[in-house]
């Protein structure tokens, strides 16, 4: 199973990699949009939602499946209805948004603490900084508004994206590291035969 993860180093960091120019590019509509509507932010949060599951499913035997997995869900939920019904006020979408990273993150903590997989410690400083979001958010609600929390999901993008570049730069160190260590065994019992 390691050494399946270990060769899947390229999809972790080209996923991640995607969920970094997402966030960039939710930070830049977010930006430009006046007000940011909740069709955008549900947009985006689709957009992950789908990207994260879709990539869970490929990777079913990895650690943090879970954590993943629930990421893509959770999004997907709060996601669905915002473009189904955008015109929800913002405090709604701002009360919303702040459960969504509070409780989300949370659980993602407790599905990271409960599995192994390279570049755990990326990932539980993510899923601490959505729950450090979340707080964020829901402090300042009802004052926090749509622009507000755009620019909090686009930052939580980024720093799940970057958990997974981490985790597969990590992957692909163990991948070398296994492979020199074999290569110096098969030198080693070569040299004493």
């Amino acid at each position: 199973m390691r050494e399946a993860i270990r060769r899947q180093w390229v999809s972790f960091v080209a996923f991640g990699a995607a969920l970094i120019a997402l966030g960039f590019i939710a930070l830049g509509v977010i930006g430009f949009a006046t007000p940011p509507s909740a069709f955008l932010v549900g947009g985006f949060l689709v957009l992950a939602g789908l990207m994260k599951t879709t990539e869970a499913s490929r990777l079913r035997r990895w650690g943090g499946f879970t954590r993943l997995l629930l990421a893509g869900v959770l999004s997907l939920v709060v996601g669905l209805p915002m473009l189904a019904n955008p015109a929800a006020s913002e405090r709604s979408l701002t009360l919303v948004m702040a459960t969504l990273f509070t409780i989300g993150g949370i659980a993602r903590i407790a599905a990271t603490r409960s599995s192994r997989f390279p570049g755990r410690p990326y990932a539980m400083t993510s899923d601490a900084v959505t729950v450090l979001l979340g707080i964020a958010i829901g402090t300042g609600w009802p004052v926090s508004g749509a622009w507000t929390v755009g620019t909090f999901v686009a930052i939580d993008l980024i720093f799940d994206g970057w958990s997974l570049v981490l985790a597969g730069v990590v992957a692909y160190e163990r991948g070398q590291r296994a492979r020199r260590h074999l290569r110096l065994v098969r030198r080693t019992t070569a040299t004493a035969h």
